[in-house]
C-alpha cells in the first residue's frame, strides 16, 4: 500500500521553497489504497479530476473557470452526502489556514 498525499496536505506544502507566502489549504482526506499502476495512469486521473473541477465553474480552461466561477452555500446536510470511498485509515483534513493573517 501506498500512502498519498499532496501539496493541499500541509506537510508538502510546508516543505515548499518557492514561494514567501505561508499559506496552507488541506482538503480532502490522506489514507492508504492498493498500488495501481505506473505513474502516467495516476496523472491522467488527476487531470481528470482537475477537467471535472473546471467544468463546475463554467469553463472548458482554467482562465474561463476564473471568469465563470461563483461561491454559493450549501446545506448542511450536504456532508452527509460527502466522504471518501476505497481507502483503508482515511484521516480527515478540514483545515484552511494562512500564517500571514491574510
Amino acid at each position: 500500500m501506498d500512502l498519498r498525499t499532496g501539496l493541499s496536505y500541509g506537510d508538502a506544502n510546508d516543505a515548499r521553497t518557492d514561494t514567501d507566502i505561508e499559506m496552507s489549504a488541506d482538503e480532502g482526506v490522506a489514507g492508504l489504497s492498493q498500488y495501481r499502476g505506473a505513474l502516467a495512469d495516476a496523472v491522467a486521473e488527476f487531470l481528470a479530476g482537475v477537467r471535472s473541477g473546471v467544468s463546475y465553474c463554467g469553463g472548458h480552461t482554467i482562465p474561463a473557470a476564473r471568469e465563470q466561477a461563483e461561491f454559493i452555500q450549501v446545506a448542511a446536510s450536504a456532508a452527509e452526502r460527502e466522504g471518501a470511498h476505497g481507502i483503508a485509515g482515511v484521516e480527515e483534513l478540514v483545515r484552511s489556514e494562512t500564517t500571514d493573517g491574510n
